[in-house]
């Protein structure tokens, strides 16, 4: 079967996510927990991070499996603005 993937609805999602973690699990979360939610391979996860380093929208570092993120735009950046970047 074929998977119907959107980049735009991933990234998305991953930016909600990320939100998440940054309001309620003090910026921290485990490679895992992200890879599970998003379903999604590590090296996927690691690409989108990197999107969303380069169009300065995060910055984030990972120390073993742990990721440390934190989110640099206002929390109502227009995610249409990312979309070209993707």
């Amino acid at each position: 079967s074929i998977i119907d993937f959107h980049i735009g609805g991933f990234i998305k999602k991953l930016i909600g996510m990320i939100k998440y973690v940054c309001s309620n699990m003090d910026s921290k979360v485990t490679e895992l927990q992200l890879l599970s939610a998003l379903g999604i391979s590590r090296t996927a996860l690691a690409y989108a991070l990197r999107v969303l380093e380069k169009v300065g929208y995060i910055d984030y570092k990972q120390e073993e499996d742990l990721i440390i993120v934190n989110i640099l735009k206002p929390s109502r950046q227009n995610f249409e603005e990312l979309i070209e970047y993707t």
